[in-house]
């Protein structure tokens, strides 16, 4: 993923109390005095300054774009994530500049799978249940705990045939 640390931010509001600013990328003035460095607060009604990128997705369309954050006092990009057909938008955005909007989607929807393996893990199998105190024996109680939420969904894909079937590990159980 590279060394940078990529930060996810998701809001309802989609970013509208952010204090994020353009960069300024005009001519230089001549004459004395520092150069200008930004160009005014991000407006997301306004997506002309955007790099607009289409997904596989249906229906999710990506607007990338790379600001300053007043706050964090540095550089981030920014991936506004619009869902067309809801009109719902969510901003990931990333310390790493170089990270393509669709690297930076792909890598929230990854970790949104990790979350849900581990809530899951946690709340139906006992995950975090363990007295153990030797690393083997820990490993031993994680690789099972996980290894019962894998088998449990693809056990649930293969009865259902479709790869795609929602999955609940609190259904698997009170079956």
């Amino acid at each position: 993923m590279g060394s940078a640390a990529s930060t996810c931010i998701k809001s309802a509001s989609s970013g509208g109390d952010a204090n994020l600013r353009h960069l300024y990328s005009g001519p230089r003035r001549s004459g004395p005095g520092r150069p200008q460095t930004y160009a005014g607060k991000v407006d997301w009604a306004d997506r002309a300054r955007f790099e607009r990128v289409e997904t596989d997705d249906e229906g999710i369309v990506l607007y990338a774009h790379v600001v300053n954050h007043v706050h964090f006092k540095r550089n981030l990009r920014v991936v506004r994530v619009v869902d067309t057909s809801s009109q719902r938008a969510a901003l990931l955005l990333s310390t790493d500049l170089d990270l393509s909007a669709m690297t930076i989607y792909r890598y929230d929807k990854a970790r949104f799978q990790l979350e849900c393996l581990c809530r899951d893990a946690k709340q139906c199998t006992g995950l975090g249940d363990c007295q153990a105190r030797s690393k083997a024996k820990l490993q031993f109680h994680f690789d099972t705990r996980l290894t019962a939420v894998t088998m449990a969904k693809l056990e649930v894909r293969q009865q259902r045939h479709d790869q795609d079937a929602p999955f609940s590990m609190a259904s698997v159980k009170r079956r």
